[in-house]
């Protein structure tokens, strides 16, 4: 950070001397930029990207456009340059991607060209699929939107990992401003309240009216400011807390439970008839998947499928999205994300006993979460069978989806089973979802299931001339096959182990290779849903060999032992493997082992959990 600060030092005097496009600008910028390609992503070293972002660009083009003499060309043509020079960084290395996307962003604001500068809400939106710690993309995302959209993203910039303070100022700004509508006033009124001037007999008061126009609603479940509103609640719920007031928390939290009854019960989950048989439904599914694999082969070989099978995926992809219809779905996705995120904060609160809860409230959050349980229940089938897809980033960018219904199932899916993963939540899932009982009955209840269900995939694999019990994902797999790797992963035929040092290098590199972190993520959701196992070790030999003791020690099945390898190594690079040898454990490449799956197995082989 020292050499940073030294050369930005260097940097503004070279400008005062000789401008900003002087060959020794550009000389000193791109030394600057070598050294941050060099740090590793760190605060001490955001405040050196800071830096160098100040009194490279930021400073320059904020003093040329004061300069009256200074024409619009050449202040665009200067832009353009800055961005060259950050895309250039991007292209070298991921590293710091997030905050350079941030920065293009800004720079492209800064273009007269309206069709230029408005491409940098595509640069702020890259910045948080890159990152979504950083605040300050939340917080020059919401400078472009309405007011209603603007709060939810200024209390986002607040949440994050890394805040970014100014959004408060922003945020009280936008609470001054005015909006007509019915429920959209709420979204400034309400969390002006809980943030800035809180008052309790205030927030009940409106939390009345609120209560009063959500039932007045005509179609309140199509009602798109309905839903920013609630989300924006939620968000105010959290950062109540997270600024030490309780009381305002525990006012938040009565209103967000009275919102939600008076409309939980409207979700209306219908089935229509299926005249498709399951197992030809998820034939024709994974036979569709893996139409989507990396491999170019692959695909060649697929390609090549007759149009009576495309038609068969065109029914079976029909089928998939008619078999249930859920009118309001986005409440649930809502009411299962607000439950994720205050489940360990209202369990500090009880804890803490400092601040008593009213029975009141209890009774109301209690009633809420046995009409979240039925209604998640009724929708048990379609949660399981959905297709695991990251909504974190498209809820962070956009909120529920209120009028996709297939997208607010799959959101509703994704914050349903990560809901289940949090030790303090109310909520569990063992086939079904139920209120949580005691963690040691849980941790027990689970293990049975895992040992249930260990015993059944042996089984299977017995009467199969090939088929293993057990498939272990490699690093260069998941950072490059993942679409491969999804069906192999739902499939109940196998079960699927990544060893934990995969896991942590995933982790070291999530700054460093751009596909680490959608690998992380979607590991993240297969370990919430109970999907793959994570096996304590330092290399696959240890792991493979580890899992192969496990599958002999159990013994014959009906008088069978096994006759092929147990547990399979699904690998990109054969040749890195070749010296590998463990008794009871194959070593594939991940697209031929694929094929043979998709093609060997039996359909019950392939039925989704």
């Amino acid at each position: 950070m020292e050499r940073v600060g030294k050369y930005c030092r260097a940097l503004r005097q070279v400008y005062e001397q000789e401008g900003i496009n002087s060959s020794h600008s550009v000389s000193v910028r791109k030394k600057i930029r070598r050294i941050l390609c060099e740090l590793d992503e760190s605060d001490e070293n955001a405040q050196a990207l800071e830096m160098f972002w100040r009194a490279s660009y930021y400073e320059p083009l904020n003093k040329l456009r004061k300069q009256k003499t200074v024409g619009d060309n050449w202040f665009n043509v200067m832009v353009s340059v800055f961005c060259g020079e950050l895309q250039s960084m991007l292209a070298e290395s991921p590293r710091h991607a997030a905050m350079y996307n941030l920065y293009l962003g800004d720079l492209h604001r800064y273009l007269t060209n309206t069709d230029q500068s408005s491409l940098s809400t595509l640069y702020y939106r890259r910045a948080v699929e890159m990152d979504s710690d950083v605040g300050r993309a939340y917080n020059q995302l919401a400078l472009n939107e309405t007011p209603v959209n603007s709060v939810r993203l200024f209390l986002l910039a607040l949440l994050a990992r890394r805040p970014f303070q100014k959004a408060w100022d922003n945020l009280k700004k936008t609470f001054e401003q005015q909006v007509s509508g019915p429920i959209s006033s709420f979204a400034l009124s309400i969390p002006f309240i809980i943030l800035v001037s809180y008052s309790r007999t205030n927030l009940d008061s409106e939390g009345i009216r609120l209560v009063e126009a959500i039932k007045s609603l005509n179609d309140p479940f199509h009602d798109s400011q309905l839903a920013s509103l609630l989300l924006i609640l939620s968000l105010s719920c959290r950062l109540a807390v997270d600024s030490g007031n309780e009381d305002a928390f525990i006012g938040c939290m009565t209103l967000l439970c009275s919102c939600y009854l008076c409309l939980i019960d409207n979700v209306v989950v219908t089935q229509t008839e299926n005249n498709v048989d399951d197992d030809e439904v998820i034939r024709i599914r994974r036979r569709r998947a893996s139409s989507g694999s990396d491999s170019q082969a692959g695909s060649r070989s697929r390609s090549s499928s007759s149009s009576r099978e495309k038609s068969e995926e065109k029914r079976a992809d029909t089928q998939s999205v008619e078999e249930f219809n859920v009118f309001g779905g986005w409440l649930l996705a809502e009411v299962c994300e607000w439950l994720f995120h205050i489940s360990p904060q209202l369990n500090n609160l009880k804890n803490r006993k400092k601040t008593p809860i009213p029975a009141a409230l209890l009774n109301a959050f209690h009633s809420l979460i046995d009409k979240l349980i039925h209604q998640l229940n009724r929708l048990a089938k379609a949660l399981r069978t959905v297709d695991d897809v990251d909504e974190d980033i498209h809820w962070l960018l956009y909120g529920a989806s209120v009028h996709d219904d297939n997208r607010a199932i799959r959101q509703t899916a994704h914050w349903a089973f990560k809901l289940c993963a949090v030790e303090t939540a109310p909520i569990e899932y063992a086939g079904y979802f139920r209120r949580r009982g005691p963690s040691s009955e849980t941790v027990e209840l689970q293990r049975k299931m895992a040992q249930l269900h260990t015993e059944n995939v042996r089984r299977e694999a017995l009467s199969s001339q090939w088929l293993p019990v057990y498939i272990v994902l490699d690093y260069d797999v998941l950072i490059q096959r993942l679409k491969t790797v999804c069906p192999l992963v739902n499939s109940t035929s196998l079960i699927a182990v990544i060893p934990s040092f995969v896991l942590r290098k995933l982790d070291a590199n999530k700054n460093l290779c751009s596909e680490a972190r959608p690998a992380i993520r979607m590991c993240e959701m297969w370990q919430t849903r109970g999907r793959i196992r994570v096996v304590e070790a330092s290399s696959h030999q240890e792991c493979c060999t580890t899992l192969a003791d496990s599958v002999t020690a159990v013994g014959d099945v009906n008088g069978e032992s096994p006759t092929h390898a147990m547990v399979a190594l699904l690998v990109e690079d054969l040749e890195s493997f070749q010296d590998m040898r463990i008794p009871s454990v194959a070593i594939y490449h991940i697209e031929s082992f694929f094929e043979r799956w998709n093609k060997g197995s039996s359909s019950s082989a392939r039925r989704t959990r």
